[in-house]
């Protein structure tokens, strides 16, 4: 049996969530301010912000892959087939703000006091 109409709303709704909340992460720079000392070097800053923004692009891709395919194909699919794939774009969502997370941490750990450089 093919997923109900408001089903497919709100999962759709959800994943705009999703997105909505990507677009609101911001770059090291302007989350992390440090002294000097305590910075990472440029080329290292740089290479993380890239593999991030790698990874947004990517999961962005993914979700509005989703968002198409749920108001089209996704219209017939049933309610295990569209669960299973929201669950699994939400599972690289958080995979994606777990790296996010992982890097802020090593940087606001730099930049401690007693911790730091």
């Amino acid at each position: 049996m093919a997923i109900s109409p408001a089903a497919a709303d709100l999962l759709a709704q959800e994943a705009r969530a999703l997105l909505t909340r990507l677009d609101r992460l911001r770059p090291f720079a302007l989350l992390e301010p440090m002294v000097a000392a305590a910075g990472l070097f440029p080329n290292a800053q740089s290479a993380i912000e890239r593999m991030l923004f790698q990874g947004r692009q990517e999961l962005r891709g993914l979700m509005h892959g989703f968002l198409a395919w749920i108001s089209g194909p996704g219209r017939f699919a049933t309610g295990a087939q569209v669960q299973r794939r929201f669950a699994l774009l939400k599972l690289r969502f958080q995979a994606v703000l777990n790296e996010f997370d992982m890097f802020s941490d090593a940087i606001t750990q730099r930049s401690e006091h007693d911790n730091g450089p």
